[in-house]
């Protein structure tokens, strides 16, 4: 027995998942948009991050008690929470209520990497346990930290420790490929 390729099916999807479809599918039909995201792979993550320009505005004070006092494990420096989406060629920044904040290109990103440098730097700006990814851009730098979307609970992905491997495969990948 062969099964229809345009075959019904339910699922469940994450509020803040949703939330983040809703902000991105503009026009487009939620089903089409779910399906065209699957076949592309998209990707959905909780973000933090701090632009290199910002770090002039943050007082000593805040660059300790950022990350050593925050629960449940010290989260790390930043200036902007929300979320982030990998959509076919571009990164999209979301804040909390899941409006657009900022878009990067993948051709204008310069080097992605995860390490501290003389801007962000270990034991003076994290508990030094996790590095910041680092997007270098032309004329800025972005210091990312990620988690899965969607997993909450105590003990459930409560730590910011970045899904490197899919952002670097997303940034080396083509982009009319799939890089799942």
């Amino acid at each position: 027995m062969q099964e229809s390729s345009s075959q019904k099916i339910s699922i469940s999807i994450d509020e803040d998942i949703l939330g983040l479809i809703d902000a991105e599918r503009g026009d487009v039909p939620r089903s089409k948009y779910i399906e065209n995201a699957i076949r592309k792979s998209g990707s959905f993550f909780e973000a933090l991050w701090i632009s290199s320009d910002e770090f002039e505005t943050i007082t000593t004070k805040e660059r300790w008690l950022s990350p050593h006092t925050s629960q449940p494990v010290g989260k790390p420096l930043h200036k902007h929470g929300g979320y982030l989406v990998l959509s076919g060629n571009y990164m999209h920044f979301y804040n909390k209520n899941k409006e657009l904040v900022l878009s990067i290109e993948r051709g204008s990103i310069k080097d992605i990497s995860v390490t501290y440098d003389d801007v962000f730097r270990r034991f003076r700006d994290s508990r030094g346990l996790i590095p910041p990814m680092r997007i270098t851009l032309d004329k800025d730098k972005i210091y990312l930290f990620t988690k899965p979307l969607g997993k909450k609970g105590l003990f459930r992905n409560n730590i910011y420790k970045g899904e490197n491997t899919v952002i670097e495969l997303w940034y080396k990948s083509n982009p009319d490929n799939s890089f799942y």
